[in-house]
């Protein structure tokens, strides 16, 4: 949009305006302004003699002739900062009084601030009015239109000069660590080791930071495992979530320290990285000791898997076999097989019982993983 000719035409008028300002002299634009002002004057003596006064309201017809103009941005810390706010000042003022006691008396050097309309300026539009066509170009025989264009090129100087400053800071912070890295990476979720690795290849500049990826391969490729088998349904999602926030708040706890590989999800072998079945969980629970999640531990189960069976109603899986949907229960999660008909899924909930209790959902699909083996590799990488 910004090379539309009609954008084109407004920028160059508000560079001119820029110009004006920058020129830092008095332009020539006549304005009037009539000021209403009071004074006590004298109103003769009261019966005992005394002097009295009353107050008079009288006007001071001004006219302006030449000021100087004044861009500032939003905050006025700076000409480049956002904000196009401008008006033009005069000290020339020269007025004369009417409609009081000292009708015709002659005022000097008055001092007067108009803003942009009294210029001639429309912000929505920047068209060339008579007046703004006077301040910019006619003024003066013309000697307007000169002021303008040296401070036109001052400003233009002066810009220049700014935008490689700041382009210098942009281009070391840049070199340090791309500001694409926060979109693209940091805040992707979805973003593969082979997609991260190229970016480090071919967007990063920073020798140190380009080593990322192969100083930190097996870190990396275990976090990137865990990111896509937690995105692979809200199912596992919940299922890590739980885990990890039950060893976060309950990591002092004797049954859950004396189990911490069981529990950590730092440890590859942690049950946050292993969905199953209510009757799996109880047996490899069973096999830590004797209630591990305390005296309560059933009835933590038995929200756990209510809840579990709550979220995968609400989102469940589609199955589509060459092009077929198998099943249909308006989900979003659209999942193909492999050519020989084996479901790439994970055994989620694979011993159900009765809602309440269990998920009645038979499997959890992992597209973006595939299949177990390839998410164990390279969580026993770390």
């Amino acid at each position: 949009m910004n090379l539309r000719p009609e954008i084109q035409r407004q920028r160059n008028v508000r560079q001119w305006i820029r110009g004006a300002a920058d020129s830092n002299q008095n332009l020539y634009l006549p304005n009037k302004w009539t000021e209403q002002k009071t004074r006590q004057v004298d109103d003769g003596t009261d019966s005992e003699g005394n002097r009295k006064t009353k107050a008079e309201t009288y006007y001071i017809d001004w006219d302006y002739t030449r000021g100087k103009v004044s861009v500032v941005g939003d905050f006025g810390e700076s000409k480049f900062e956002q904000g196009f706010n401008v008006n033009m000042t005069y000290t020339d003022g020269v007025g004369r009084e009417r409609g009081g006691s000292k009708a015709g008396t002659m005022h000097h050097n008055g001092h007067r601030t108009f803003g942009h309309a009294s210029m001639g300026i429309n912000h929505s539009n920047y068209q060339m009015t008579p007046n703004l066509s006077t301040l910019l170009m006619t003024g003066d025989n013309g000697q307007n239109r000169v002021k303008v264009q040296n401070g036109l090129i001052k400003y233009q100087n002066d810009a220049a000069l700014f935008r490689k400053k700041q382009a210098a800071i942009r281009y070391w912070d840049n070199y340090a660590l791309s500001w694409s890295f926060w979109y693209l990476i940091y805040n992707n979720d979805l973003m593969s080791m082979d997609m991260m690795t190229l970016h480090f290849q071919y967007i990063e500049q920073n020798p140190a930071v380009k080593k990322i990826p192969v100083v930190y391969m097996k870190e990396l490729r275990a976090l990137t495992g865990i990111i896509a088998r937690f995105n692979c349904n809200p199912c596992v999602g919940y299922w890590y979530l739980y885990w990890h926030d039950l060893w976060l708040n309950n990591k002092d706890l004797k049954t859950i320290k004396k189990n911490e590989a069981a529990f950590n999800p730092g440890s590859p072998e942690s049950i946050a990285f292993k969905p199953m079945g209510r009757q799996q969980t109880e047996e490899y629970l069973k096999k830590l000791g004797k209630n591990v999640l305390g005296i309560k531990q059933t009835e933590h189960l038995n929200r756990f898997f209510a809840q579990i069976d709550v979220i995968a109603k609400t989102y469940p899986t589609r199955i589509v076999v060459q092009g077929q949907l198998l099943n249909d229960r308006n989900s979003k999660y659209v999942v193909p097989l492999n050519d020989d008909g084996n479901s790439l899924f994970v055994g989620f909930a694979s011993n159900t019982v009765k809602t309440g209790a269990n998920p009645t959902n038979v499997a959890i699909i992992d597209p973006a993983v595939g299949h177990p083996g390839v998410w164990v590799r390279p969580m026993q990488s770390i």
